[in-house]
């Protein structure tokens, strides 16, 4: 189902599907919501399980646009369940913010966790 959304919105500037009402499939479908979600999803699971995915700068998440890294940032702040300190921050180098977009996600409680998610490209605006 994922390859063939992507394949739906890598298309889309040039044919629409399923159009009516003003609107087409993706939209009435919340499509690009629901696939930014699951890979946030999958990358959140994946990064939970590992002490090397997503644990350094040297090897980040990586989130499509900035949507997705909204959905893994709240991913991780709900398995605190509230009993964390939940920090988000955009890195920065000598006072200037790091390209392309890095966001550093700390939670601490019993343990300190970090996560590093790069959104590369010219990803950064799709909110």
């Amino acid at each position: 189902m994922k390859d063939v959304s992507q394949d739906i919105l890598d298309i889309r500037e040039h044919r629409q599907y399923a159009v009516a009402e003003g609107n087409d499939f993706v939209g009435h479908f919340q499509l690009e919501q629901k696939l930014a979600w699951s890979r946030a999803y999958i990358n959140f699971t994946w990064a939970s399980r590992s002490n090397v995915y997503g644990r350094s700068q040297g090897s980040p998440i990586l989130a499509h646009n900035l949507k997705e890294l909204g959905f893994f940032a709240d991913m991780v702040k709900e398995s605190c369940k509230g009993e964390c300190d939940f920090q988000r921050s955009l890195l920065h180098e000598d006072g200037v913010p790091v390209k392309p977009h890095t966001e550093m996600i700390t939670i601490r409680g019993q343990d300190t966790d970090q996560f590093f998610v790069v959104v590369p490209g010219d990803n950064n605006d799709s909110q």
